[in-house]
Formats: structure tokens, C-alpha cells, sequence
């Protein structure tokens, strides 16, 4: 049994399954919240999604928390990454196809489109409308570092050039972010999803409470059997017992192999 009814959410919480995610969601619980917890899957991901499913039936059971799936339907750009029009073409229609087909506004939502961050972020606004009584959407991320705090090796902040191409960018916190400290392209997105909210008479904010933290600290801040249940990898395969399995060579496999060095458990 769930500790707790969708109807008696407080918050919304963005999850893929990674550390950062689960890290917060522990963090959340362990502070008396009840967060709304959906991800965001691209449907005939035949792989990917299964290695998902997988890791995410294992936080729920052992949290006992509803969780809740959205499929996403944008195709990917060259870059592997959620096509900016294809995101806001689906997000319209699905605001047009309830009672918020007034609200969405492309220009109000979105100046910045930063990979990743701007799906699920249109997302969590929809969801937001859904239950106006909800002032805050949190949304894991490590800005502090990998092992050492500004050793500039923690989550970077991909973005579009000029030029349309792929880039990333350090992004170094030193404290929680909230709407007083969003840099530049933060600031762009969320407020135009806040002002969207507002539109309709909802003042939520984005959150990150622990995004200041290294990779590191948010290892050790979980239960160790929680630890073997994140997802760990961006390309997981199907070995020859026909079992998934973590590729080994990905950047999430290489940064959980250096935290777990630097805990003595690798």
C-alpha cells in the first residue's frame, strides 16, 4: 500500500530514475512531503524503456509512493534529444484537448529550449494546472559536482548554438535554485511556465533544493539498497542471458564508477 493518494499531493516532482531524482524524492520524504512523481518515456523505446520500467518498480516498492508515466511523443533531433517544435506542437495539442486550450501560449512558454529540461518542464506545467492547489515543482540535477564540491565535473546545462548544433556549458551551484538565482536560460524557460501558471491563477515555482550538492553526497544520502536500483546509464543493451544490462561506457556509467571509487565500494 502507498503511503499516500495522488489526491493528496503537496508538490510535483519530475523522476527519471537517476541519482539526482531519487536523491530528492528521498530527500522530499524524509520532509513530510507527498509529491505528484511522473516521468516522461518516448513510446517504442523498446530498450530503454523496459531498463526504465525496471529500475522505477524497484524505487516504488521500496518507497511505496504512485508514480505515474507520461508518453512522450517527439521525435528526437539529430542530436538524440526532444525536438524543440515537435515538444511544443505536443504540448499544445495536449492543453487544447482539455480545459487549458486558452493558456498554452508558445512565446509566453518558452525562450530558452534547453534539451531535456524543456519537455519535461512543459509537462510538470500541465500537470501543474491539473492540481492548482500545488505551489512547487522539484526537479533533481547535481550542479556542485562530481566528488568535490566546483570540481566542474557535476551535471552541464546542454544547450542550442546559433547554429542549432549541441552544446554543453558548466554550471556550478553553490546553493538551492529557486526563481532568486535561475541563470539566464532557466530563467527564460521556467518564468514562461510560471507566467502560463499565473495566467490561470496558479503561483507555483521551480525548485531544486539539492542541485547544490556533488554527485557524491547524493550517493551517500541513499540507502544502500537504493543505490543498485537507479538507473545508471544512458545506453543499456540486451546481453546474451537476454537480460538488460548497463553499457559500461556511457557518462553515467563513468561518473557512478568514480563516486563509487570514491566511496571504497567499487
Amino acid at each position: 500500500m502507498n503511503r499516500y493518494e495522488l489526491k493528496d499531493i503537496d508538490c510535483i516532482l519530475a523522476m527519471s530514475g537517476g541519482m539526482d531524482c531519487v536523491a530528492l524524492l528521498h530527500w522530499l520524504l524524509e520532509n513530510d512531503r507527498k509529491p505528484y512523481i511522473f516521468i516522461k518515456q518516448f513510446k517504442n523505446n523498446k530498450i530503454y524503456n523496459p531498463y526504465l520500467h525496471k529500475c522505477i518498480a524497484q524505487i516504488k516498492n521500496y518507497y511505496r509512493v504512485p508514480i505515474v508515466y507520461w508518453n512522450f511523443e517527439a521525435e528526437s533531433n539529430k542530436n538524440g534529444f526532444a525536438d524543440r517544435n515537435r515538444t511544443l506542437e505536443h504540448k499544445e495539442k495536449m492543453f487544447e484537448q482539455n480545459d487549458f486550450r486558452n493558456v498554452f501560449n508558445r512565446k509566453n512558454i518558452v525562450q530558452a529550449g534547453i534539451p531535456g529540461i524543456l519537455s519535461w518542464s512543459m509537462l510538470a506545467t500541465y500537470i501543474n494546472a491539473m492540481h492548482p492547489w500545488v505551489s512547487e515543482v522539484y526537479w533533481g540535477m547535481c550542479y556542485g559536482g562530481l566528488i568535490e564540491r566546483n570540481d566542474m565535473k557535476g551535471d552541464k546545462l546542454w544547450d542550442y548554438n546559433d547554429q542549432g548544433d549541441l552544446v554543453a556549458r558548466n554550471t556550478t551551484l553553490t546553493e538551492p535554485l529557486d526563481k532568486s538565482n535561475y541563470d539566464g536560460r532557466h530563467k527564460d524557460l521556467f518564468n514562461g511556465a510560471l507566467a502560463t501558471l499565473r495566467s490561470i491563477g496558479i503561483e507555483s515555482n521551480f525548485i531544486s533544493p539539492i542541485g547544490y550538492m556533488t554527485k557524491k553526497e547524493l550517493y551517500e544520502m541513499l540507502p544502500k539498497e537504493v543505490r543498485e536500483m537507479v538507473t545508471t546509464c544512458s545506453h543499456p543493451w540486451i546481453n546474451d542471458m537476454n537480460d538488460l544490462q548497463e553499457c559500461g561506457k556511457c557518462n553515467k556509467c563513468d561518473d557512478l564508477m568514480l563516486v563509487k571509487k570514491a566511496c571504497e565500494e567499487w
